[in-house]
């Protein structure tokens, strides 16, 4: 009952040669700025997102990750995350590394998370919901992402 894999065909191309001791010249001074510069610092940030990027949730330009988390209240939590990017300062280039931190839901079955958004006790006060409790409801699933689990998976 599996899909018919797809075949993609890539090619990967060479599209330019970055000097990096034109970049190294730069930061000692004894050099301008240029598109060859702007492009090394470019991979250079790509490379340093590369595991993140594997590895977390990434909202935007920052990555979050689940470690350490904190229970809010209503089904939600709290994430740290980070942005990171290299910056060319004199004689080096530096990672900058700024902190965030936002509320996910937290991961759960859909009726347990309906419980908690609601602020119900248990999935039996779910059997009698008022108007405003479809619309909190609403407002809180219409983005969420779920996932069908089937028993014995």
């Amino acid at each position: 009952g599996g899909r018919t894999p797809r075949i993609f065909k890539i090619m990967i191309k060479r599209v330019v040669v970055i000097n990096m001791e034109e970049i190294n010249r730069f930061l000692n001074g004894r050099g301008s700025i240029s598109s060859n510069i702007l492009t090394g610092i470019m991979v250079l940030n790509i490379l340093i997102h590369n595991k993140p990027s594997k590895e977390h949730i990434k909202v935007g330009r920052v990555f979050y990750t689940n470690q350490g988390s904190r229970s809010l209240s209503g089904g939600v939590e709290a994430w740290q995350g980070y942005f990171q990017s290299i910056r060319p300062t004199p004689r080096k280039l530096m990672i900058n590394v700024d902190l965030h931190a936002t509320a996910f839901y937290e991961s759960d079955s859909l009726v347990q998370l309906v419980v908690k958004i609601l602020n119900k006790r248990s999935v039996d006060d779910l059997r009698r919901i008022h108007d405003r409790d479809r619309t909190k409801l609403e407002k809180c699933l219409k983005n969420l992402k779920i996932f069908v689990t089937h028993r014995g998976e």
